[in-house]
């Protein structure tokens, strides 16, 4: 198995049996860029290999909340755990 590792997943495109792709979040390669192979580099390939590549979407988006005055935050807080309490009360009804 080749190191794909940093490479363009486009670049890497290899004649190989069976490979399946998904994507991962990273915060240190770039979208398109391989984070990780399963088997890794080094390792022998025979026919009928399956090849799992790992490929970069990026950095994930940040997850900030807005910086609520209290009474807001408390309301909102107050509003949502009412909704999931009445959607569980739902459910349980069924």
């Amino acid at each position: 198995m080749p190191d794909l590792v940093g490479q363009r997943w486009a670049d890497s495109l290899l004649p190989l049996c069976d490979i399946t792709v998904r994507t991962k979040a990273d915060a240190t390669l770039a979208a398109g860029l391989v984070v990780s192979t399963n088997p890794a580099a080094g390792s022998r390939l025979t026919a009928g290999s399956v090849v799992a590549v790992v490929v970069s979407s990026g950095p994930a988006p940040p997850t900030t909340t807005p910086n609520l005055p209290d009474g807001v935050k408390r309301l909102v807080e107050g509003s949502i755990a009412d909704w999931f309490k009445r959607s569980n009360d739902l459910v349980k009804r069924g």
